[in-house]
Protein backbone atom coordinates (compact mmCIF):
# COMPACT_ATOMS: atom_id res chain seq x y z
CA UNK A 1 0.00 0.00 0.00
CA UNK A 2 1.34 3.35 -0.94
CA UNK A 3 1.95 5.97 1.71
CA UNK A 4 -0.89 8.11 0.38
CA UNK A 5 -3.42 5.31 0.58
CA UNK A 6 -2.15 4.43 4.04
CA UNK A 7 -2.76 8.03 5.08
CA UNK A 8 -6.28 8.00 3.69
CA UNK A 9 -7.04 4.75 5.49
CA UNK A 10 -5.83 6.17 8.80
CA UNK A 11 -7.91 9.31 8.30
CA UNK A 12 -11.03 7.22 7.64
CA UNK A 13 -10.45 5.19 10.79
CA UNK A 14 -10.01 8.36 12.87
CA UNK A 15 -13.19 9.84 11.37
CA UNK A 16 -15.14 6.71 12.22
CA UNK A 17 -13.84 6.70 15.78
CA UNK A 18 -14.66 10.39 16.15
CA UNK A 19 -18.22 9.87 14.83
CA UNK A 20 -18.88 7.00 17.23
CA UNK A 21 -17.54 9.01 20.15
CA UNK A 22 -19.71 12.01 19.22
CA UNK A 23 -22.82 9.79 18.93
CA UNK A 24 -22.13 8.29 22.32
CA UNK A 25 -21.66 11.76 23.76
CA UNK A 26 -24.95 12.96 22.25
CA UNK A 27 -26.80 9.91 23.61
CA UNK A 28 -25.37 10.46 27.05
CA UNK A 29 -26.27 14.13 26.90
CA UNK A 30 -29.86 13.29 25.88
CA UNK A 31 -30.20 10.79 28.70
CA UNK A 32 -28.86 13.31 31.16
CA UNK A 33 -31.36 15.90 29.98
CA UNK A 34 -34.24 13.39 30.28
CA UNK A 35 -33.06 12.41 33.75
CA UNK A 36 -32.86 16.05 34.75
CA UNK A 37 -36.35 16.70 33.43
CA UNK A 38 -37.69 13.68 35.30
CA UNK A 39 -36.01 14.84 38.47
CA UNK A 40 -37.49 18.32 38.09
CA UNK A 41 -40.93 16.84 37.38
CA UNK A 42 -40.59 14.60 40.42
CA UNK A 43 -39.75 17.57 42.62
CA UNK A 44 -42.78 19.42 41.28
CA UNK A 45 -44.97 16.38 41.88
CA UNK A 46 -43.64 16.00 45.41
CA UNK A 47 -44.53 19.60 46.14
CA UNK A 48 -48.05 19.06 44.73
CA UNK A 49 -48.42 15.82 46.69
CA UNK A 50 -47.44 17.54 49.93
CA UNK A 51 -49.90 20.38 49.25
CA UNK A 52 -52.70 17.97 48.33
CA UNK A 53 -52.10 15.89 51.44
CA UNK A 54 -52.38 19.01 53.54
CA UNK A 55 -55.58 20.01 51.76
CA UNK A 56 -56.99 16.49 52.18
CA UNK A 57 -56.25 16.54 55.90
CA UNK A 58 -58.03 19.86 56.28
CA UNK A 59 -60.95 18.64 54.19
CA UNK A 60 -61.15 15.43 56.23
CA UNK A 61 -61.38 17.53 59.38
CA UNK A 62 -64.04 19.73 57.76
CA UNK A 63 -66.00 16.63 56.74
CA UNK A 64 -65.90 15.32 60.30
CA UNK A 65 -67.16 18.64 61.62
CA UNK A 66 -69.93 18.69 59.00
CA UNK A 67 -70.96 15.14 59.91
CA UNK A 68 -71.05 16.05 63.60
CA UNK A 69 -73.18 19.12 62.82
CA UNK A 70 -75.52 16.97 60.72
CA UNK A 71 -75.87 14.45 63.55
CA UNK A 72 -76.69 17.25 65.99
CA UNK A 73 -79.24 18.66 63.54
CA UNK A 74 -80.82 15.21 63.17
CA UNK A 75 -81.01 14.82 66.94
CA UNK A 76 -82.69 18.20 67.28
CA UNK A 77 -85.13 17.36 64.51
CA UNK A 78 -85.89 14.02 66.17
CA UNK A 79 -86.58 15.82 69.46
CA UNK A 80 -88.89 18.25 67.68
CA UNK A 81 -90.71 15.40 65.96
CA UNK A 82 -91.07 13.66 69.31
CA UNK A 83 -92.59 16.79 70.78
CA UNK A 84 -94.97 17.04 67.84
CA UNK A 85 -96.02 13.40 68.22
CA UNK A 86 -96.55 13.85 71.95
CA UNK A 87 -98.57 17.02 71.37
CA UNK A 88 -100.66 15.24 68.72
CA UNK A 89 -101.40 12.37 71.10
CA UNK A 90 -102.42 14.82 73.80
CA UNK A 91 -104.64 16.59 71.28
CA UNK A 92 -106.40 13.34 70.40
CA UNK A 93 -106.95 12.57 74.06
CA UNK A 94 -108.28 16.06 74.75
CA UNK A 95 -110.61 15.84 71.76
CA UNK A 96 -111.98 12.53 72.96
CA UNK A 97 -112.44 13.97 76.44
CA UNK A 98 -114.27 17.00 75.01
CA UNK A 99 -116.53 14.74 72.94
CA UNK A 100 -117.31 12.62 75.97
CA UNK A 101 -118.04 15.72 78.06
CA UNK A 102 -120.28 17.10 75.33
CA UNK A 103 -122.17 13.81 75.10
CA UNK A 104 -122.53 13.70 78.89
CA UNK A 105 -123.99 17.21 78.83
CA UNK A 106 -126.43 16.26 76.07
CA UNK A 107 -127.51 13.17 78.01
CA UNK A 108 -128.07 15.29 81.12
CA UNK A 109 -130.16 17.77 79.17
CA UNK A 110 -132.23 14.98 77.67
CA UNK A 111 -132.89 13.53 81.12
CA UNK A 112 -133.92 16.92 82.48
CA UNK A 113 -136.36 17.55 79.62
CA UNK A 114 -137.80 14.04 79.76
CA UNK A 115 -138.50 14.50 83.45
CA UNK A 116 -140.81 17.48 82.82
CA UNK A 117 -144.46 16.44 83.38
CA UNK A 118 -147.41 17.26 81.18
CA UNK A 119 -148.84 20.67 81.92
CA UNK A 120 -145.48 22.05 83.06
CA UNK A 121 -144.26 25.36 81.62
CA UNK A 122 -141.75 23.51 79.45
CA UNK A 123 -144.35 21.16 77.96
CA UNK A 124 -146.67 24.08 77.25
CA UNK A 125 -143.83 26.04 75.62
CA UNK A 126 -142.84 22.96 73.64
CA UNK A 127 -146.39 22.50 72.36
CA UNK A 128 -146.71 26.18 71.46
CA UNK A 129 -143.39 26.05 69.56
CA UNK A 130 -144.54 23.02 67.59
CA UNK A 131 -147.88 24.66 66.76
CA UNK A 132 -146.16 27.91 65.75
CA UNK A 133 -143.74 25.98 63.52
CA UNK A 134 -146.62 24.18 61.81
CA UNK A 135 -148.51 27.46 61.35
CA UNK A 136 -145.41 29.10 59.86
CA UNK A 137 -144.96 26.27 57.35
CA UNK A 138 -148.62 26.45 56.35
CA UNK A 139 -148.47 30.23 55.95
CA UNK A 140 -145.31 29.92 53.84
CA UNK A 141 -146.90 27.35 51.59
CA UNK A 142 -150.02 29.50 51.16
CA UNK A 143 -148.01 32.65 50.44
CA UNK A 144 -145.97 30.96 47.74
CA UNK A 145 -149.07 29.44 46.19
CA UNK A 146 -150.61 32.85 45.46
CA UNK A 147 -150.81 33.68 41.71
CA UNK A 148 -148.61 36.72 41.91
CA UNK A 149 -145.96 34.73 43.81
CA UNK A 150 -146.12 31.91 41.26
CA UNK A 151 -145.73 34.40 38.42
CA UNK A 152 -142.69 36.00 40.05
CA UNK A 153 -141.09 32.61 40.68
CA UNK A 154 -141.72 31.52 37.11
CA UNK A 155 -140.15 34.72 35.75
CA UNK A 156 -137.11 34.29 38.00
CA UNK A 157 -136.69 30.69 36.85
CA UNK A 158 -136.44 31.75 33.21
CA UNK A 159 -133.89 34.52 33.73
CA UNK A 160 -130.16 34.49 34.31
CA UNK A 161 -128.77 33.90 37.80
CA UNK A 162 -131.62 31.51 38.39
CA UNK A 163 -130.75 30.54 41.96
CA UNK A 164 -130.26 34.13 43.09
CA UNK A 165 -133.39 35.42 41.37
CA UNK A 166 -135.50 32.55 42.70
CA UNK A 167 -134.34 33.29 46.23
CA UNK A 168 -135.13 36.97 45.86
CA UNK A 169 -138.58 36.26 44.38
CA UNK A 170 -139.39 33.80 47.17
CA UNK A 171 -138.30 36.21 49.90
CA UNK A 172 -140.29 39.06 48.33
CA UNK A 173 -143.42 36.89 48.10
CA UNK A 174 -143.18 35.89 51.77
CA UNK A 175 -142.48 39.40 53.01
CA UNK A 176 -145.54 40.65 51.10
CA UNK A 177 -147.89 38.15 52.84
CA UNK A 178 -149.38 39.39 56.13
CA UNK A 179 -150.35 35.90 57.33
CA UNK A 180 -146.82 34.65 56.85
CA UNK A 181 -145.38 37.62 58.74
CA UNK A 182 -147.78 37.08 61.64
CA UNK A 183 -146.95 33.36 61.76
CA UNK A 184 -143.24 34.20 61.71
CA UNK A 185 -143.63 36.56 64.68
CA UNK A 186 -145.56 33.88 66.60
CA UNK A 187 -142.86 31.32 65.88
CA UNK A 188 -140.06 33.65 67.05
CA UNK A 189 -141.89 34.41 70.31
CA UNK A 190 -142.59 30.72 70.91
CA UNK A 191 -138.97 29.76 70.22
CA UNK A 192 -137.67 32.45 72.57
CA UNK A 193 -140.03 31.36 75.34
CA UNK A 194 -139.08 27.71 74.82
CA UNK A 195 -135.35 28.50 74.97
CA UNK A 196 -135.74 30.61 78.12
CA UNK A 197 -137.60 27.87 80.02
CA UNK A 198 -135.11 25.28 78.78
CA UNK A 199 -132.16 27.38 79.98
CA UNK A 200 -133.80 27.90 83.38
CA UNK A 201 -134.31 24.16 83.81
CA UNK A 202 -130.71 23.44 82.93
CA UNK A 203 -129.16 26.12 85.14
CA UNK A 204 -131.25 24.94 88.10
CA UNK A 205 -129.95 21.37 87.83
CA UNK A 206 -126.71 20.60 89.70
CA UNK A 207 -125.78 17.72 87.37
CA UNK A 208 -126.12 19.95 84.34
CA UNK A 209 -124.00 22.68 85.96
CA UNK A 210 -121.26 20.14 86.72
CA UNK A 211 -121.44 18.68 83.22
CA UNK A 212 -121.21 22.14 81.67
CA UNK A 213 -118.16 22.98 83.80
CA UNK A 214 -116.52 19.72 82.74
CA UNK A 215 -117.22 20.50 79.10
CA UNK A 216 -115.72 23.98 79.44
CA UNK A 217 -112.57 22.54 81.02
CA UNK A 218 -112.30 19.83 78.37
CA UNK A 219 -112.78 22.39 75.60
CA UNK A 220 -110.09 24.62 77.10
CA UNK A 221 -107.68 21.68 77.27
CA UNK A 222 -108.50 20.77 73.68
CA UNK A 223 -107.85 24.34 72.51
CA UNK A 224 -104.56 24.40 74.40
CA UNK A 225 -103.54 21.07 72.84
CA UNK A 226 -104.42 22.40 69.37
CA UNK A 227 -102.22 25.43 70.00
CA UNK A 228 -99.38 23.17 71.16
CA UNK A 229 -99.65 21.06 68.01
CA UNK A 230 -99.66 24.16 65.84
CA UNK A 231 -96.63 25.55 67.66
CA UNK A 232 -94.81 22.21 67.39
CA UNK A 233 -95.57 22.04 63.69
CA UNK A 234 -94.21 25.54 63.11
CA UNK A 235 -91.24 24.84 65.37
CA UNK A 236 -90.39 21.77 63.29
CA UNK A 237 -89.74 23.88 60.18
CA UNK A 238 -86.53 25.42 61.54
CA UNK A 239 -84.84 22.14 62.60
CA UNK A 240 -86.01 20.47 59.40
CA UNK A 241 -84.40 23.16 57.24
CA UNK A 242 -81.27 23.10 59.41
CA UNK A 243 -80.99 19.32 58.97
CA UNK A 244 -81.30 19.66 55.20
CA UNK A 245 -78.59 22.32 55.14
CA UNK A 246 -76.32 20.22 57.37
CA UNK A 247 -76.62 17.15 55.16
CA UNK A 248 -76.01 19.26 52.07
CA UNK A 249 -72.82 20.54 53.72
CA UNK A 250 -71.74 16.95 54.42
CA UNK A 251 -72.31 15.99 50.79
CA UNK A 252 -70.33 19.01 49.57
CA UNK A 253 -67.44 18.34 51.98
CA UNK A 254 -67.34 14.68 50.97
CA UNK A 255 -67.29 15.59 47.27
CA UNK A 256 -64.43 18.04 47.79
CA UNK A 257 -62.42 15.48 49.75
CA UNK A 258 -63.00 12.83 47.10
CA UNK A 259 -61.84 15.20 44.35
CA UNK A 260 -58.68 15.97 46.33
CA UNK A 261 -58.00 12.28 46.96
CA UNK A 262 -58.42 11.54 43.25
CA UNK A 263 -55.96 14.26 42.28
CA UNK A 264 -53.53 13.07 44.99
CA UNK A 265 -53.72 9.47 43.80
CA UNK A 266 -53.00 10.54 40.23
CA UNK A 267 -49.91 12.51 41.24
CA UNK A 268 -48.64 9.78 43.55
CA UNK A 269 -48.99 7.25 40.72
CA UNK A 270 -47.05 9.53 38.39
CA UNK A 271 -44.36 10.04 41.04
CA UNK A 272 -43.99 6.28 41.56
CA UNK A 273 -43.65 5.83 37.81
CA UNK A 274 -40.89 8.44 37.64
CA UNK A 275 -39.06 6.90 40.60
CA UNK A 276 -39.24 3.46 39.00
CA UNK A 277 -37.90 4.81 35.71
CA UNK A 278 -35.01 6.41 37.55
CA UNK A 279 -34.07 3.14 39.22
CA UNK A 280 -34.18 1.20 35.94
CA UNK A 281 -32.12 3.74 33.94
CA UNK A 282 -28.54 2.43 33.36
CA UNK A 283 -25.59 4.69 34.14
CA UNK A 284 -24.35 6.85 31.24
CA UNK A 285 -21.48 5.28 29.24
CA UNK A 286 -17.96 6.42 29.89
CA UNK A 287 -16.16 8.18 27.11
CA UNK A 288 -12.47 7.35 26.46
CA UNK A 289 -9.98 10.01 25.55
Amino acid sequence: MSPFRRLLFCCAIVAMLYSASAAQADAASGKNRAAAERAERLKHLNRQIAALRSVAANQQQALGQAQLAAQQADNKLADTRGQLISASEELQQSRRAAQQSNQALRDTEEQILKAQPEGSPFREAEAELAAARDALRAAEKAALARPEAQAALAAAERGSDRALKMGEARAAALEADANYLAAKVRWKVARQRHDEIRAELFSADAHWVAAMAELRDASAERNEAENDVAASGVGKLGPQAAARRAHAAVALAAARLQATKTALAQREAEARKLKGHKKKSPPPPRTTA
